[in-house]
């Protein structure tokens, strides 16, 4: 009979741990990266990004462990800690204790067909196809799209599967990139995501009141966002458009907009080619800060890329970046005098699961 309940403990513990498996995943990569300016090897950090910004210094862009747990078909948890160069950058203005959170959301599932979600947490941005995951990315380098839109939202979240190709987000938000309280009316977000065949089409707005005690003078703001992915024999392709508009107190509107465009081209089973092409216009420096003696920022970047995949779980890349402002804006520095040109240069290593 001992050996009976033994046997009947062992088994109840395989079964356990089968089933607390299939209910719980783990992934995750780490991002490292060697980024310099060329044309001056003395440049510590890259203006105006957040994702891979430190030059010449090898670094960690960002370290992250995601772990998913679902006990039932209608609850699920999301807990993603993380930390880089990305994250020390990013999450400079919440407080200290809230920097390490990449995403952290609850979630209820309701409804028959169990394809609807209520989740409040914080969550990774729905805004253009880029995230902070270079692994999972075209190109190495984030285009200035996501830059200058959230990338991370907290709040409520409802989710509806509508279709197989249709599904359909709406946001109840802390603001622009908040976790922590904002003392305000919530801002509003919507996504709708179709996907058919090999074609990805991504609509996102954001609409709110970004007045703060940082930009005392602002009021409402609106986001428009469209993106677009296609498939096809062995290219890859990607564009972004989105247009926002800033309420300033006492004055007009002021709008800003950017547009991008990403071609991939696959040379063998583990090797391709990437080049994005982009422009972006704020001339009243509602999202790129200049110096007050300055217009606003208007230019373009161009990049071309580099990628090796010899296993799986390893990524290997190098990519050159030429940022060009069609006025002096005191952005970039060349050897200690101002210029309206600044090339970059990244070699990175990912190792994901």
């Amino acid at each position: 009979m001992k050996i009976l309940k033994v046997v009947l403990i062992f088994l109840n513990i395989i079964i356990f741990q089968k089933s607390f498996a299939q209910k719980f995943k783990i992934s995750g990569g780490i991002d490292t990266y060697y980024a310099i300016n060329p044309m001056d090897l003395t440049q510590k950090t890259a203006p105006i990004y957040v994702s891979s910004n430190q030059l010449n210094s090898p670094s960690i862009n960002l370290a992250l462990i995601e772990f998913k747990y679902q006990p039932t078909e209608k609850i699920r948890f999301q807990l993603s800690p993380a930390f880089g160069t990305y994250m020390n950058t990013n999450y400079s203005g919440e407080k200290k204790h809230l920097r390490w959170i990449y995403e952290s959301y609850l979630g209820i599932s309701f409804g028959k067909n169990k394809k609807q979600w209520l989740d409040f947490g914080v969550y990774s941005s729905p805004y253009t196809f880029e995230t902070p995951k270079s692994w999972d990315q075209l190109m190495y380098t984030r285009s200035l799209a996501p830059e200058f839109v959230p990338y991370y939202i907290t709040g409520l979240r409802y989710q509806n599967e509508i279709s197989k190709k249709l599904k359909l987000s709406l946001f109840l938000l802390n603001g622009w990139q908040k976790i922590g309280f904002q003392n305000k009316i919530p801002s509003l977000g919507t996504q709708l995501e179709y996907k058919v065949d090999k074609h990805s089409i991504n609509w996102t707005t954001y609409s709110g009141n970004e007045k703060s005690t940082t930009q005392p003078n602002f009021g409402f703001r609106f986001l428009t966002e469209f993106s677009w992915a296609f498939e096809k024999n062995k290219w890859k392709t990607q564009t972004c458009f989105y247009s926002g508009w800033q309420k300033i107190i006492n004055g007009n509107y002021k709008n800003w907009f950017q547009i991008n465009g990403l071609a991939a081209y696959q040379l063998t089973k583990k090797s391709s080619l990437t080049f994005r092409q982009e422009y972006f216009h704020d001339p009243s420096k509602i999202q790129i800060s200049t110096n007050s003696t300055y217009s606003g920022f208007s230019g373009s970047v161009s990049s071309f890329g580099i990628s090796l995949k010899p296993k799986e779980f390893l990524l290997f890349r190098v990519e050159g970046k030429s940022l060009y402002s069609s006025k002096n804006t005191g952005l970039f520095i060349l050897k200690n005098q101002e210029t309206n040109w600044l090339p970059l240069l990244f070699v990175n290593l990912s190792i994901f699961l």
